[in-house]
């Protein structure tokens, strides 16, 4: 079979596209490619996913409270190691007894090829938990610790720790399976799931160091295979991917019961096919996978991918081509979770619903989430500072009117129910930030809320204590956004950078970026004050560095997989583009800055479209921006091609809108300046402007209809 350039070419399994196959898995095997494996290829052993296992686990530990459907929402839109985190917060250790059911199976056909591996001197990475590799490795006559190495997570991480070493001193590195996400031990009964337990710990905070420059040095020196990886890990492994370059050929398999199928992709062509899917209108899905995988493809060198059942393929015909002899046994089925479901029955109802409420919290579906909380309220007459205040943050982060008055006066209960201290001044934070939020006549008691919250961290601790305490750093950024929003934005910065410095001492790299964000917004005002008297200069710089710091959050936002910050922290990185944008003279500046700020727009809204049901508010206000800033450039350019093109692109938009009732629905009533009335006011005039009379018109039919129940 001849590979083109083009994107896949179909093919029957030609005996040219069965041998182009067998040449490249006989080529990986003699020259040390790296093989990267997920859950896919343990499932022909009888083992489930991830997501099935965490499915099970929310149904087990709710005792039924959480039907199928809901508990399949949740394992959709929850990362399984975000699930386990949580239950264990909330329940303890006992959650990870579900990992029995990932303890059967015997290795099948893609183990015994990554035995191979391992066995001419190779390197596998994997995020499975399961032994089967080992398991194979062994039956082929391979000893761990003399013949390969494992590297999952023992005694703090010295595993992967003294294989960095091994790496930075030159040294000929050993094969080794580099597990990931830690390994069920079934050497100690005792240690079993440890290493799991440490690496869920680093959730939302990428690999641990050690793992990740491991990682990032095979990525940029090694040919990779991809098996069985679904590429959606966005809270740790994916991020070491895509900030590491390589030249290096990558080949993807991906499963598919069909005829084989070879692809070669052309340069730039994951690029196109990642924004071909990023940009798809409101109303479509997106494939997050397939996203993934491009992004990852598209910082590496020559991309192949083969459609094929390659498991299958290895078993009936390829190990005997490429001369590997191995014996398959029957697939031992799995243990279900009968020690999960007794330890669960003696877990207190209370605590059972917190934990499902904490799911649907971090889910963003705020009803459910307030459901099950109140029910552990009902329940929990002497645990009622615990679940009031975890009541408070779910009304915190509802954030609407309702929500935030209700915030307010659960967290002054809890802190009626207090004497003077830490706790207490953790409260104060929050009534304070929930007040700033609210805006208006409420920001004076912002503001002075929060340094109550100050001097009552100040009185209870000490200033060491204070320097290793993450919730005093979120409380003097809480005072910094309080003094940013009564316009005092130098003031703001200090406390910014204060907490910048305790929350980085701590690796709170989420926390770092919440309060570069706020560094950003603050420098962002800042230039505008400038600008609005007339010091151009001076405004320009603020700008520029706002775009430092903002970029800064935005991709450490990205690293750790938080979907809704890397959204709030895009649209402030487009913010001192679009202001840059107004303020340029140079013709070329401007439309680079245009060009940035459009993208930041762009990309908070494909980050909300990625959240499950996506926030209609926040998709609407990020669109109702992108649209003013294409009228706004549209009234800077000459060019009548390109104010065409951008005009159209807002009109564009607005037809998505009314392809959703939600959305829809929201954009009318939506009362935040730009509104979607006040774009598509000036659009109409726009149109009229450079002769475009009917889309002038459909303009203003959609602004009829947007006024209808507004």
């Amino acid at each position: 079979m001849t590979l083109s350039g083009g994107y896949t070419k179909e093919a029957k399994m030609t005996t040219e596209a069965y041998t182009y196959l067998k040449e490249k898995i006989a080529e990986a095997l003699q020259n040390n490619y790296v093989f990267f494996v997920g859950a896919g290829i343990s499932i022909p052993s009888g083992l489930p996913d991830f997501q099935s296992v965490s499915e099970k686990l929310i149904i087990t530990v709710s005792q039924g409270e959480v039907g199928a459907d809901d508990a399949s929402f949740l394992s959709k839109n929850l990362r399984p190691e975000v699930v386990y985190q949580i239950g264990i917060d909330e329940l303890g250790l006992g959650v990870l007894l579900s990992m029995e059911v990932l303890e059967g199976g015997e290795p099948n056909a893609y183990h015994f090829l990554l035995a191979e591996v391992l066995r001419r001197g190779g390197f596998v990475f994997t995020t499975n938990v399961d032994g089967l590799i080992e398991k194979a490795c062994r039956q082929i006559g391979l000893c761990p610790g003399q013949d390969f190495n494992i590297c999952f997570g023992q005694s703090g991480d010295e595993d992967f720790k003294d294989y960095v070493t091994c790496i930075e001193t030159g040294e000929r590195l050993k094969p080794c399976i580099f597990k990931l996400h830690g390994s069920i031990d079934v050497g100690d009964p005792r240690r079993k799931y440890e290493s799991i337990q440490f690496a869920l710990r680093q959730v939302g905070k990428g690999l641990f160091e050690p793992r990740r420059k491991i990682l990032e040095y095979f990525h940029q020196n090694f040919v990779f295979w991809f098996l069985g990886y679904s590429c959606r890990d966005d809270f740790s492994v994916f991020p070491a991917f895509i900030t590491s370059r390589s030249e290096k050929s990558t080949y993807w398999c991906e499963y598919d019961t069909g005829p084989l199928a070879v692809s070669l992709l052309e340069s730039g062509r994951p690029r196109w096919e990642l924004e071909q899917e990023e940009n798809k209108s409101l109303e479509q899905e997106r494939n997050i996978g397939l996203i993934n995988i491009n992004h990852l493809l598209s910082v590496r060198g020559k991309s192949y991918k083969f459609k094929v059942d390659l498991g299958k393929l290895l078993e009936t015909r390829l190990y005997a081509d490429i001369g590997i002899k191995f014996e398959l046994s029957s697939c031992k089925i799995s243990p279900d979770m009968l020690s999960l479901n007794e330890w669960a029955r003696e877990v207190p109802e209370w605590e059972r619903y917190l934990f499902v409420s904490r799911l649907f919290e971090e889910a963003l579906r705020w009803d459910k989430a307030i459901e099950f909380c109140e029910k552990a309220t009902r329940l929990a007459s002497a645990e009622q500072f615990t679940v009031r205040r975890r009541l408070a943050d779910i009304y915190y982060k509802e954030a609407t009117p309702e929500a935030s008055e209700a915030a307010i006066k659960l967290y002054q209960q809890c802190v009626d129910s207090l004497d003077a201290g830490r706790a207490r001044a953790s409260l104060k934070t929050s009534i304070a930030n929930v007040l700033r939020r609210r805006g208006g006549k409420w920001l004076d008691k912002a503001l002075e809320k929060a340094a109550e919250a100050i001097k009552e961290f100040e009185s209870s601790t000490t200033e060491l204590e204070r320097e290793t305490d993450l919730e005093y750093a979120r409380c003097l950024n809480v005072y910094g956004l309080s003094l940013y929003s009564k316009g005092q934005y130098a003031e703001a910065r200090r406390y910014f950078e204060s907490s910048i410095r305790i929350k980085s001492r701590l690796g709170d790299v989420d926390g770092v970026a919440e309060s570069e964000n706020a560094f950003s917004m603050a420098l962002t005002q800042e230039g505008r004050s400038l600008l609005a008297t007339g010091r151009k200069d001076q405004a320009e710089a603020k700008f520029l560095e706002a775009i430092e710091h903002a970029r800064s959050a935005v991709e450490a936002r990205r690293y750790i997989g938080n979907r809704r910050g890397y959204a709030m922290n895009c649209r402030n990185l487009a913010w001192p583009y679009s202001e840059l944008v107004k303020m340029s003279d140079k013709e070329k500046d401007r439309r680079e800055y245009f060009i940035k700020a459009r993208d930041g727009y762009r990309a908070g809204i494909s980050a909300w479209m990625r959240i499950t049901p996506p926030p209609p508010t926040e998709v609407i206000t990020f669109t109702n921006i992108l649209v003013a800033l294409y009228n706004d450039f549209c009234r800077l350019i000459d060019a009548q091609e390109e104010k065409e093109k951008w005009a159209l692109e807002g009109l564009q938009a607005y037809r998505r809108v009314l392809e959703d009732p939600k959305l829809q629905d929201t954009a009318q009533s939506e009362t935040r300046s730009p509104t979607a009335q006040q774009n598509l006011h000036q659009m109409q005039e726009l149109f009229l402007e450079i002769g475009l009379s009917d889309e002038a018109k459909e303009a203003g039919e959609i602004l009829k209809q947007f006024k209808k129940s507004s």
